[in-house]
């Protein structure tokens, strides 16, 4: 049962929130899919004020991560339960928890990089454990997606210094990458190999693997993959026969004739009703396979993205299979009333946000990838945070969110992923240097925010 360390008094005159207006450049695409920033707009911000940082009072914590007055029963590994309400994350020992990740937590590959690096560690396991003292240290208490996942098992086993991760297994991309190499044909979809023969030999193969991960306690789900297209006109994308394709184009074929689709006046409610059959077939065989070889852990989604997330017919078919829905969230300054209502309308389990961030001026960074806006200083992007935080936990579904990501890439870098090269994302630059004025406000907020929940019931 729900109760708290504190009282609602102290709550109210502790954690008093102050409405400012931050200046931001919002981030899109012109005619020719080129990055354009708009004018500098001024967005209401709400933060946490001065009172918050000389907070003395916290909710205890188990060495999870998760809260002592939200009690459930401990299974020995990280499951979701609704408690009075509210969704939760509940720790192996039973304890209340929301996922405060980090993305990305990984060394830099470029030469600067190298550098910095050695001048600052000494091993690749000195520096990931001064990474998660750093982290844990500002209130993080998860590593997100395409972290270094053994050097962070290998922390955990030492008991000192533990931290909850969230493998990326890249299923359907990687099995992709095999078959398509020489496809560039760009009215294809990475989607059509869902249904290609080899696909669950495939599937079976890979998740043989996560067997070694079963009895884990600090393993708190598996994302499948990332950013599927499920947004795009998959009814026109099958249509073409290509190498690899025939499987697909029968899927279409059939799903077109069970349905009596009039295929020349094509709408977005038959787009969107096919992508969800696709999903269908999607989800239902990454989390067969994942949960054959490991039946203890959370399957947490693929990380949809765009106008998926507007897809009430594919909402519900992930909401049939995931353990918490994964939403990668770009285009507003914060949750949606949008996303809240149809979010709450479509989705019977908890969700998290797997991608959000600014990027500030005040880094010297040209910040023209990535889909993040544009604020003027560190303190803006904290400022940022504490107001897209604070907006999401007044949803009782949502159960935390992830960070993109823990470092700037080097803008000197030409091998660095286009979407990813020259914008300050990051919360230590690409010489491991900490942006202090962000990591506070972030520390400020993470550390009040089972108190900042329990306000939100009052």
């Amino acid at each position: 049962m729900f109760s708290t360390c504190i009282s609602g008094s102290e709550i109210s005159a502790q954690y008093l929130h102050d409405t400012i207006y931050t200046d931001a450049k919002v981030w899109s695409r012109d005619s020719n899919r080129k990055i354009v920033y708009s004018d500098w707009k001024k967005f209401p911000t709400i933060t946490l004020n001065d009172h918050a940082s000389q907070n003395k009072h916290s909710m205890p914590i188990d060495r999870f991560g998760g809260i002592y007055s939200v009690n459930a029963k401990p299974t020995g590994f990280f499951r979701t339960e609704k408690i009075q309400g509210r969704w939760w994350v509940i720790d192996p020992i039973g304890n209340g928890f929301i996922v405060k990740a980090v993305n990305s937590i990984r060394k830099g590959g470029s030469l600067n990089n190298k550098i910095a690096f050695d001048s600052l560690y000494v091993s690749d396991t000195d520096w990931m454990n001064k990474t998660i003292i750093q982290l844990k240290e500002n209130g993080f208490n998860t590593a997100g997606s395409w972290s270094e996942v053994d050097l962070i098992r290998t922390i955990n086993k030492k008991g000192v210094n533990s931290f909850a991760y969230t493998p990326q297994l890249n299923l359907l991309s990687n099995f992709a990458k095999k078959y398509a190499q020489n496809e560039k044909d760009e009215n294809t979809s990475v989607l059509k190999y869902i249904f290609h023969p080899n696909f669950e030999i495939y599937l079976d193969s890979i998740c043989n693997v996560l067997s070694q991960y079963k009895n884990d306690s600090f393993l708190l789900g598996y994302f499948s993959d990332n950013e599927l297209p499920f947004q795009d006109n998959l009814i026109s994308k099958f249509s073409y026969s290509q190498q690899n394709s025939a499987q697909s184009k029968l899927f279409l074929t059939k799903w077109i004739n069970d349905n009596n689709i009039d295929t020349t006046k094509s709408t977005k409610q038959q787009k969107e009703l096919f992508a969800s059959a696709v999903a269908q077939k999607y989800f239902s065989l990454v989390t067969k396979f994942i949960k054959k070889y490991d039946p203890n852990h959370l399957y947490i989604g693929s990380r949809v993205h765009s106008s998926v997330k507007d897809n009430s017919y594919f909402l519900n078919v992930m909401d049939e299979y995931v353990d918490i829905h994964s939403i990668n969230y770009y285009g507003n300054w914060e949750l949606s009333q949008k996303h809240m209502t149809l979010w709450s309308d479509n989705l019977s389990k908890p969700f998290f946000i797997t991608e959000f961030y600014t990027k500030a001026e005040d880094a010297n960074m040209t910040n023209m990838s990535g889909a993040g806006w544009l604020v003027k200083t560190q303190v803006d992007r904290g400022n940022f945070y504490q107001n897209f935080c604070l907006k999401l936990m007044q949803m009782n579904s949502c159960i935390g969110w992830h960070w993109f990501r823990y470092q700037d890439n080097d803008p000197t870098d030409l091998t660095a992923d286009p979407s990813n090269n020259d914008s300050n994302k990051g919360v230590v630059s690409f010489k491991y240097k900490p942006y202090p004025e962000l990591l506070y406000k972030m520390k400020i907020l993470n550390n009040s925010i089972y108190l900042q929940i329990n306000n939100f019931k009052k």
